[in-house]
Formats: C-alpha cells, structure tokens, sequence
C-alpha cells in the first residue's frame, strides 16, 4: 500500500515537473516571438500630416487677417513599421510642425516681411497642439519667385518675448534673402489692345539687379500694327518715357523708328539696384493682329564695366478689332460725394468717376477703382465683348489709410495718432477732421480686404 502511494507521488511530481517545463516553454516560446517581432519591426522619424489640426491652423491665421495660402500642420516622431505585418505597430509623436505660406509684395523688404511675420507669431501664441509646436517653415511667395525659412519653436519664442519685428526679426530668425536671376521683362507680357481702345502702355523693367551702371536695350515690333506715341514733343524724333529714376544718368540715346519698328533706349552713369522701371511705351493701334515685342540687344554693365549676366522675357500685343463701351458707378463708404475714384482699364488708359460716382470708357480688359484710404475694387471684362457691358456698382470700403489694401491694426493705429487733426491721409469720410466717425468705419471694416469685386446690378 505504501508502494503504491509513493508510486502515485512520484506520478503527481512527474507532471507537476511537466507542466512546469511547459510553462517555462510557453514562456520562451513568446519571448522569442516577441523579440522576432521586434526585429522585424524597423523604427524611422516620420511626420504624420494632420488634417483636423491644419484646417484649426488656417483659421487661426485667417481670423487674424493673415493673407494664408496654405497651413498645414503634422506630427513628427518615431514610426515601428513591421517588415512581416507589413503595418505599423506604433508612432511615437514628439512634436508639431507648421508649413505656413504667405503671400508678400517683395522678397527682399525685410522690415514688411518682419511686420508680417511678427503678426503670424502673434496669431499662433494662443495656439497649442499637442505635443507642442517644434518648428515653423515660412515660405513667402511672390508669384512664381519663393524664399523659404525655417525657426524653431525655441528662436521664435525669445524674439516675441524680446518684442522684436521687422528687420530685427527676420535677423533673429535667420531668414537669408536668396539671390534672384536678373530679369529684363516687359509688363504685361501679353498686352490685350481693342482697336477702339486705340492707345495702351507697356513697362520694360530690370529685376534684381545689382550695381546698374549703364544699358542699351534694342526693342522689335510690327509697325503695321501699332506706332510708339512720342512722349516728348520739345525733341525732334520720336522718344519712350523714360523712368524717373533714370533722371540723374546720363541719355546716350533715346529714339523710336515707327517705319522699321525698333527702339532703341541707351543710358551711362547710374547706379542703380533692386527691381528697377526703365521707361515706358506707349502704344497707338493700327490695325487688328497679334505683334511680338523682342529684345533684340540687351546689354547691361556694372561699375566695374563688367557684363552683368541676365535674362530676358519678350512680350506680345494683341490687337482686336472687337470692341466695347463699358460703364459703372463706384461709390465711397461715408461720403455723399464720389467724384475723382481712379478708374484703370488693364491696359494703362486712366480716367475718373463723376460726383455721383459714374464712368465710362472704350475698350479695355479689366476695371480698378481706387482712392485714397479705401480698399481698391476689381471687375474683369469678359473676352471678346462688345457693345455697351456695365459691370455694375461697388462701394469701397473706408480705412486703409496705409494703402496695402488691407484695414487692420496698421491702420487704426495711424488714424489714432492723427486724431482730432485735420490730415487728409486719415480724414476717411472727408469732413475735414479725424474724428470718432473716421476711426468707427475703418473698425467696423477691420480684417477686410481688397480687391472688393462684390459688383452689383
């Protein structure tokens, strides 16, 4: 009997002793599993973009009237993508980071660019994501042309406690102006004439150039479509208008050929840099076409009278015979008169509105109406439209005394300066004092901007 229960001891220990090895078994087996599985999973520092928290960033910059073309936010951190699962396993997000593009009326004027990037940082300070923000890329557009910085949260941080702005703070945030091709362009490059039109204006210009010391440009164009108008009856000959800031050079040759079609514009002793206006042409139509305006010299020179290295964008002008009379009436916000609101056409012909607001002109390709401390309207034509096209009525909103056609912060603050003077710059209504009335238009227009194109029938 004692045999028999010792032998069923030695049994109960034999699979306690199994079970146990079991266990420990199972237990490797998975240690093993679980490290295989951490072998195959490869770790890498991605950014994950996120939509929700991007459009949150739009409307931030939005409401503070930032002109945004696009924000967009994402979370950077360590990703583990399993090589056998061929899915990520986990993302490990260490912080936010913003892409913010602004449009800017010049890459170069880093004192705007200061203003305009101390204002975005202000926007975003009440802004926190979470993990928090790392780092900040700006890209400043203007038209094709771009120039990027990037700041981290740390940089952008001390310069809004040191309430640092324009240049001062582009200095600090490391922004470096990128050196741009020198370009001769003619503005606009496709120029749009209605024969009854009749007269319209092209710009030849240089941009980014640096140390201008003289030039000589030769222009090509068909003389049986269009003739130069000469812009200076004193002389003999026929001459383009040149730019005032060529006035302190000296003129080696200015003279127009409407018999062959060819300009030809030289000038020495300058010293000139940055984006700069040459002269001006300007057109009398002939006859229905299209003409090519090719450079066909274009010499340029420094101090060091070295050749400055360039290139060049040729234009077009198109000429149509069909044509329009187009009218409008342009009111001003404030004011029971509205006589004097610049009207263009898109082709360089000026004219005014009445005292009830009123215009009208043949031919053209677009309408802008401007005056002094409002934001500027736009209406475009439709192509190829004739007989009598009125594009409506449009009121123009008071209070952008600084003229960038935005009514903000900038604004009210020169009024407020000007206040209870009699400066023409701040007077929006035209009562003849800055007043209370002055300062409640342009606040009840804060955040607006311009072009206004609301025009109604």
């Amino acid at each position: 009997m004692k045999l028999l229960q010792s032998n069923k001891s030695i049994a109960l220990m034999s699979v306690r002793k199994i079970i146990a090895l079991f266990i420990i078994y199972a237990l490797c087996l998975l240690s093993t599993q679980a490290a295989k599985a951490q072998t195959n999973c490869t770790t890498s520092m991605q950014s994950q973009p996120q939509t929700e928290l991007s459009g949150q960033l739009m409307a931030a910059l939005t409401q503070a009237g930032l002109p945004v073309e696009s924000a967009a936010a994402s979370l950077y951190g360590e990703i583990c993508f399993n090589d056998q699962t061929q899915k990520v396993e986990k993302f490990t997000a260490q912080a936010t980071n913003f892409d913010i593009r602004l449009p800017v009326n010049s890459l170069t004027d880093t004192a705007a660019l200061g203003q305009l990037t101390a204002k975005m940082l202000t926007a975003l300070q009440p802004f926190s994501p979470q993990p928090k923000v790392d780092k900040i890329t700006i890209t400043y557009a203007l038209g094709q042309a771009t120039n990027t910085m990037q700041s981290t949260i740390t940089q952008t941080t001390q310069a809004m406690q040191q309430k640092l702005t324009g240049a001062a703070l582009m200095q600090t945030l490391g922004y470096q102006i990128a050196l741009a091709p020198t370009v001769i362009q003619i503005q606009p490059t496709d120029l749009n004439l209605p024969l009854c039109a009749n007269t319209a204006k092209s710009t030849v210009k240089i941009s980014n150039v640096t140390g201008l010391f003289s030039f000589e440009i030769q222009l090509a164009f068909d003389p049986k479509l269009v003739q130069v108008i000469d812009s200076n009856a004193d002389q003999a000959g026929v001459q383009v208008a040149l730019a005032s800031g060529l006035s302190g050079g000296f003129i080696v040759k200015n003279d127009v050929d409407n018999s062959v079609g060819r300009i030809v514009v030289a000038i020495s002793v300058l010293n000139l840099s940055g984006d700069v206006v040459l002269f001006d042409i300007n057109w009398q139509a002939k006859s229905a076409g299209m003409t090519a305006l090719t450079f066909l010299k274009t010499d340029l020179v420094n101090g060091q009278e070295q050749p400055i290295s360039h290139t060049t964008q040729h234009g077009q002008i198109k000429l149509s015979g069909v044509c329009s009379q187009i009218s409008g009436q342009v009111m001003l916000q404030g004011r029971q008169v509205y006589q004097g609101i610049a009207i263009n056409d898109g082709l360089g012909q000026k004219t005014a509105t009445d005292g009830q607001g009123n215009f009208s002109f043949y031919g053209g390709v677009s309408v802008s109406a401007k005056y002094n401390g409002y934001l500027t309207a736009l209406a475009d034509i439709p192509a190829n439209a004739t007989g009598q096209v009125n594009v409506g009525r449009i009121t123009l909103l008071a209070g952008d005394v600084n003229g960038d056609d935005i009514i903000n912060i900038f604004d009210l603050s020169a009024m407020s300066s000007k206040f209870n003077s009699d400066d023409i710059t701040a007077d929006v209504n035209g009562d003849g004092k800055v007043d209370i009335f002055d300062l409640s238009l342009a606040a009840n227009n804060y955040n607006q901007r311009g072009p206004l194109k609301a025009w109604t029938k």
